[in-house]
């Protein structure tokens, strides 16, 4: 890579970003290599090519029209990259058996009652259904940390009940294949604004009923779409919800000072700038911006007090945001169908 002054390489998850000037090349390992390479014209793409062949066996596909079971439309009048995974939602609903079935409006209800492993051992699947079951979270995880950010937290309490599901949770992931059979056309568009700053959204749902521990989530914007989303239980138990939500600031602030780099060696107009984290919890963000410790942060580790270090020397800009319009909510719980159709519409998913 350094051979072809591309400079250093950004890594995260199974992706890799190199860059200098105009070119960049992203890189994902899926059985063999697959490259995509990116520069402002055609003739700085073919230099790219050019460059790379001269290392590696590689065959030029053209203009990317697929990557790792993705269709990308280009729209050039409207300026927009889409990335839709249409096929195989459809794929997954005939593997699940259920292209037929009756849709329903939300992944899961709010009021869906999780099983407890030792109250009902009676419900736990046997080892045929238990295998089909994992196969069937598996496919949703694919759509869930690509294109479906609608489905992540719903697919995360899913996989928490892959070592011992019962048959309630068979029957929860048949229900979020069939909220998937009606938004199989539901995809990630990029470009739908001109904005070029990274910012994102975080979020807690204090103290989980099954061991009282909270969940977070956040979700990162670029270009009017979202780019990076997760849905997670905390490693710790926390007191309160000021703690949770102080808890889950701690991964968006390390993503942040990763996608600066990322900013600045592509030479966007707001490399440089503090990098937006938006968060609904008011006690948090004042606690955030005093130097002291109160009595109710004061027992956390060291490692929680990143994002506040990142904010006091200004890589970090935590603002307020309603409780309403806060996208991260939707990774924290399941919704209702009013609150699950605005959380589609403000992840900008079309």
């Amino acid at each position: 890579m350094t051979s072809f002054a591309f400079g250093g390489g950004f890594a995260f998850g199974c992706q890799t970003l190199a860059c200098e000037g105009p070119f960049f090349w992203l890189e994902k390992m899926w059985g063999r290599s697959n490259f995509i390479g990116a520069a402002p014209t055609d003739k700085e793409v073919e230099q790219i090519f050019q460059q790379v062949k001269g290392q590696f066996e590689i065959k030029d596909m053209g203009e990317l029209s697929r990557f790792l079971g993705s269709a990308i439309t280009r729209d050039y009048v409207r300026k927009t990259i889409q990335i839709s995974q249409q096929a195989y939602s459809l794929k997954a609903l005939r593997l699940a058996q259920m292209q037929a079935c009756c849709p329903l409006p939300i992944p899961l209800s709010p009021n869906h009652k999780w099983d407890d492993d030792n109250e009902y051992p009676e419900t736990l699947l046997n080892q045929e259904k238990h295998t089909f079951y994992r196969s069937l979270v598996g496919r949703l995880n694919w759509l869930a940390v690509e294109t479906r950010p609608d489905i992540k937290f719903s697919v995360m309490k899913l996989q928490h009940r892959s070592t011992s599901p019962t048959t309630n949770d068979l029957q929860a992931v048949r229900a979020v294949y069939r909220y998937l059979s009606d938004t199989t056309n539901l995809c990630v568009t990029l470009g739908k604004v001109d904005d070029t700053s990274f910012f994102a959204y975080a979020d807690a749902s204090h103290g989980d009923w099954h061991d009282s521990k909270s969940t977070e989530g956040a979700v990162w914007f670029f270009g009017g779409a979202p780019t990076i989303w997760y849905s997670k239980k905390q490693s710790i138990m926390t007191p309160s919800s000021t703690a949770a939500e102080w808890c889950a600031l701690d991964r968006p602030a390390r993503d942040a000072q990763w996608i600066s780099k990322i900013a600045k060696a592509l030479n966007l107009p707001t490399a440089g700038n503090p990098i937006v984290i938006l968060t609904d919890n008011i006690n948090t963000q004042s606690l955030m911006g005093k130097k002291s410790c109160k009595n109710s942060t004061r027992w956390l580790d060291m490692k929680w007090f990143f994002v506040k270090d990142a904010i006091f020397q200004g890589k970090t800009d935590l603002r307020r945001v309603e409780t309403k319009s806060n996208v991260a909510d939707g990774f924290t719980k399941a919704l209702d169908k009013e609150a699950h159709t605005r959380f589609i519409q403000m992840l900008g998913l079309n």
